[in-house]
């Protein structure tokens, strides 16, 4: 009447550390390439460097810790690790806290970016939720990548023991 499940085998556990420790430094550095910060430092590479870390620190670790483990550990039961997959969660898991900060918080009664009003009297302006949008799709398409990238070190290549992927 009703068929057991099959036992799912994981992928092994220190491929999915590995790709844990490696991939919010990656998301940080191309996330440096993306929108750099220190625009005071003298030279690209002092810039790039400064950013990486600053983006490492404070964004693509804690975002990893808090909400790409339980993530994965979420996902692993439903769906075999595949690089669509791993993509779209990464995309979601890098831009999530960004979009909950940007719907929650705007902390400003006014604010502007290169002279086109962002905020006015605390309320986001058409400019300000176009560049929000910009900003998160940015973050999103690093966290594509980077959830492609993770695939590709923590399951590529590893198969079930009845020879699926």
């Amino acid at each position: 009447m009703y068929e057991s499940r099959r036992a799912r085998i994981y992928p092994p556990v220190w491929r999915v550390c590995l790709a844990f420790l490696l991939m919010p430094a990656a998301a940080a550095i191309m996330m440096a390439f993306v929108a750099p910060a220190y625009e005071g430092l003298p030279t690209a590479i002092e810039r790039l460097t400064a950013t990486a870390k600053l983006d490492a620190s404070l964004g693509a670790y804690p975002t990893a810790i808090v909400v790409g483990l339980p993530t994965y550990f979420i996902l692993r039961r439903h769906f075999s690790a595949r690089p669509l997959i791993c993509a779209v969660a990464g995309a979601v898991v890098a831009a999530l806290p960004w979009l909950f900060l940007v719907l929650v918080t705007s902390g400003a009664s006014s604010a502007s970016i290169g002279g086109q009003a962002t905020i006015i009297d605390g309320h986001y302006a058409a400019y300000g939720w176009l560049e929000s949008t910009y900003f998160i799709a940015q973050i999103a398409l690093v966290g594509w990548t980077a959830g492609f990238l993770f695939w590709a070190i923590a399951a590529a290549g590893f198969k079930q023991p009845d020879g699926r992927r």
